[in-house]
């Protein structure tokens, strides 16, 4: 793992051009992971308390996506063995700070959970093509306005979500009628 973060830091500061500001914040980022790595362990609490999202997502694979708070939003990376970990992009989800990612039990989905102003959203993506092809490809939006949901679990090919609105009354825009909003 420390072969796997010492790769990435000099991947993202030398080999990638960023705007000062978000090289001190991915780099304190990585300060951040690498005392949790020698002094506690890493932990997912840890990493997402940091902003940083990590997932399992088949073939020895990571997903690793870094909030930050600059216009470039969220930035995505698959991390692999040395060597092989490489940035798929940033700002790829519809909103700016993601803050849950869940693969489908078969790797063939990604569940992302986005929110921007306090607005939540799910997308359901194509794992294979963001894997293979850096592509992020929304398959379903689910966008509550004004209502929330949230992602609970994949049950087989099924993502199942939690709302306070009825999500099969949406209008043709996508959204729930206001008054449909439950307590």
């Amino acid at each position: 793992m420390i072969d796997i973060l010492g790769y990435f830091l000099y991947y993202i500061l030398m080999k990638k051009k960023r705007q000062a500001k978000n090289k001190i914040i991915i780099a304190a980022i990585f300060v951040l992971i690498a005392h949790c790595v020698f002094t506690q362990g890493i932990t997912e609490k840890i990493l997402q308390d940091k902003g940083v999202l990590l997932q399992s997502i088949g073939n020895e694979e990571l997903l690793c996506v870094i909030n930050t708070e600059d216009e470039n939003g969220a930035h995505w990376f698959i991390l692999k063995d040395m060597g092989r970990s490489r940035e798929i992009g940033s700002n790829l989800s519809c909103l700016h700070q993601v803050h849950q990612i869940l693969p489908s039990p078969d790797h063939r989905y990604l569940a992302v959970f986005s929110v921007g102003e306090g607005h939540p959203m799910v997308e359901v993506i194509d794992l294979e093509k963001l894997r293979f092809q850096s592509k992020y490809v929304v398959l379903q939006t689910i966008d509550p306005y004004p209502g929330i949901v949230s992602i609970d679990r994949w049950k087989g090919s099924y993502l199942i979500v939690y709302s306070n609105v009825p999500l099969t009354q949406r209008k043709e825009d996508g959204r729930v009628d206001p008054d449909l909003v439950l307590p």
